[in-house]
């Protein structure tokens, strides 16, 4: 975790308050698919930044239409 907090090629990106309450929304409107809160943060996260590729085995994120690289 230290290396990877370390790393200069790593941004960390903070949570707003604004941020928790858009994921919410988004949570809300989801209910039927099981997402948590986490992963609808990191959702709306990779949507602002234009980011459609991840490294998880989370399936929640390829029904949102991202593609998975694990």
């Amino acid at each position: 975790m230290r290396a990877i907090l370390l790393n200069q090629n790593v941004e960390i990106i903070s949570c707003s308050h604004e941020r928790v309450l858009e994921a919410i929304d988004f949570y809300e409107r989801r209910l039927d698919k099981g997402y948590s809160l986490s992963d609808c943060i990191s959702m709306l996260t990779m949507k602002n930044f234009g980011l459609q590729e991840i490294l998880t085995h989370d399936n929640h994120f390829e029904q949102e239409g991202y593609t998975i690289l694990l």
